[in-house]
């Protein structure tokens, strides 16, 4: 198993959000305090750091997790050389480093918690949470990077792209300071494994209007009135309907089998998805979205729905596809059961069993 130390870099001298680190989000909170607090939960980890040059910094920090010192060219405004922005690694025993970005304030820490999990078994030496990115993309030659001429331009079905995060960057230790670099990313070498990450966790502090963004949704988040959670309740609960697709749209006929997303739709399936996609938000829930489900293919569970959805003309009428219980104002399920009371239910059970 890989020993991991999980770092926060962090620094003052930011050219577009100078100190956003330490600015008050309303509440004496700051994005630096959320990052330690949160790197400092997590479990199944030899080491935690906060890597920072500035005393200000440091001192969030203390009796809390660990810090490694950073020289003033390490954090000075502009991009220094990886050798003199990574040159603390050498005081960390670990042999696997994860980066942890304190400008995400949004990440769930329970998330965070399974892929760390995953990283520390899995035979991947490096990963980087991803997020597709929807739009027409050229090269600097003028080519077509991920389109064709018949694709439709569009923000929730068109062409994609993987786009970074850097919400966690994972890779090995010795690599980095004998290459200076965080992985190999050629194609006839390892490169890192894509985890698919939430858009709505990934507000990102980089200018200084990402902040005023970050400070109205963590004051919005920390402090709904009842009124506005009752509304925001409301409108989940009246526009959406949450399925299960292994039984309910695809037939799943061998369980598990292959890994792979192999079966027939149910009869049915695709004029019921059609129609209600129509007046209603659709949410997927399925086990193949765990995180900590195989590979198969090149690609996890999720990213095989998908395909099985555009394979079958209903991509988009989807909007999510997810694991675990969403919020929804109905569940459609074939395990599903609908409670009444008590008595009924527990005289079912025992009927049934």
């Amino acid at each position: 198993m890989k020993t991991v130390a999980v770092i926060i870099h962090a620094r003052k001298q930011s050219t577009r959000c100078p100190n956003k680190h330490l600015r008050d989000l309303g509440d004496g909170n700051t994005l630096i305090d959320i990052a330690i607090d949160n790197v400092s939960k997590l479990k199944n980890v030899e080491e935690k750091y906060l890597a920072a040059y500035d005393e200000e910094l440091k001192e969030k920090a203390y009796g809390k997790i660990d810090i490694l010192h950073r020289e003033y060219e390490a954090v000075a405004p502009g991009n220094a050389h990886h050798s003199i922005m990574y040159k603390h690694l050498n005081d960390v025993k670990a042999d696997f480093i994860i980066n942890y970005n304190p400008c995400q304030p949004f990440l769930d820490i329970e998330k965070l918690q399974l892929i760390i999990d995953w990283f520390k078994v899995t035979t991947h030496e490096s990963a980087i949470t991803v997020k597709k990115t929807r739009n027409f993309f050229w090269t600097q030659s003028k080519i077509p990077a991920n389109f064709e001429s018949s694709d439709r331009l569009s923000t929730t079905s068109g062409p994609f792209l993987y786009e970074a995060t850097h919400s966690l960057v994972m890779y090995k230790k010795d690599y980095m300071l004998n290459n200076w670099e965080l992985f190999p990313n050629k194609i006839s070498k390892p490169f890192p494994f894509r985890i698919e990450w939430p858009e709505e966790e990934l507000v990102d502090v980089d200018t200084e209007l990402d902040f005023k963004l970050v400070k109205l949704l963590y004051k919005d988040r920390i402090r709904h009135s009842v009124k506005s959670w009752g509304n925001l309740q409301d409108d989940i609960l009246k526009n959406t309907l949450a399925i299960d697709f292994d039984g309910v749209v695809h037939k799943n006929s061998k369980g598990y089998h292959d890994g792979t997303v192999y079966d027939d739709p149910v009869e049915g399936a695709i004029e019921a998805i059609l129609k209600l996609s129509e007046k209603f938000r659709l949410i997927l829930y399925t086990f193949k979205g765990h995180p900590l489900r195989p590979i198969v293919n090149g690609k996890d569970g999720i990213q095989a729905t998908w395909e099985w959805l555009e394979k079958h003309n209903i991509r988009h009428c989807v909007q999510d596809i997810v694991w675990g219980k969403p919020n929804a104002k109905i569940y459609i399920d074939d395990k599903g059961y609908k409670f009444e009371n008590w008595d009924k239910t527990l005289k079912d059970i025992n009927e049934t069993f």
